[in-house]
């Protein structure tokens, strides 16, 4: 029905009513509207939920994102908090946490969040893997920084992970 919309009427943005469950669809963005109530509720058939709370750490995320853009890294820990009460295994949350916790200065936390997201996902994004990388060279641990950046793929490196890696090799 969408590729008939945007055939006949030219239309690219869809709005989807009960679309967020649908993993195998593309999308840039999910939509979640819901109370705290609501997210104490289980399932269908034993609740009103079409899928479990901890999907809903999706949302906590992209959250933390934004209010880490926009330099609010209080509300942006909280929301990967919150992201990981729903979802102890989310590695993204556990990136992002990482990230913001690196920028709030607290090294040994990032580095110990940034871990776990690897525990979690051993192929960790780029953003994640400079994060881990920049919270080592900035403790000191210039080996492990450079470790790290190289277990990046060469084409998947940033500028900023690239640099990283540099100013760990020239520690070395």
């Amino acid at each position: 029905a969408a590729l008939l919309a945007e055939r006949l009427f030219g239309r690219r943005v869809h709005v989807l009513d009960d679309g967020f469950q649908h993993l195998r669809l593309r999308r840039d963005l999910d939509l979640v509207c819901a109370t705290p109530e609501d997210l104490r509720d289980w399932p269908l058939p034993a609740g009103r939920l079409r899928e479990f709370p901890r999907s809903v750490a999706r949302a906590h995320g992209l959250l933390g994102n934004i209010h880490t853009f926009t330099g609010n890294y209080e509300l942006a820990l909280a929301d990967a908090d919150r992201a990981l009460e729903l979802n102890p295994s989310d590695a993204i949350a556990r990136s992002l946490r990482g990230g913001i916790l690196l920028w709030l200065g607290k090294l040994d936390e990032s580095i110990a969040a940034s871990e776990a997201a690897l525990r979690y996902d051993p192929r960790l994004q780029p953003e994640g893997m400079f994060t881990l990388a920049l919270a080592y060279y900035l403790a000191g641990r210039y080996r492990d920084a450079a470790q790290t950046a190289n277990a990046v793929e060469p084409k998947a490196r940033t500028v900023f992970l690239e640099a990283v890696l540099a100013a760990a090799h020239a520690q070395l």
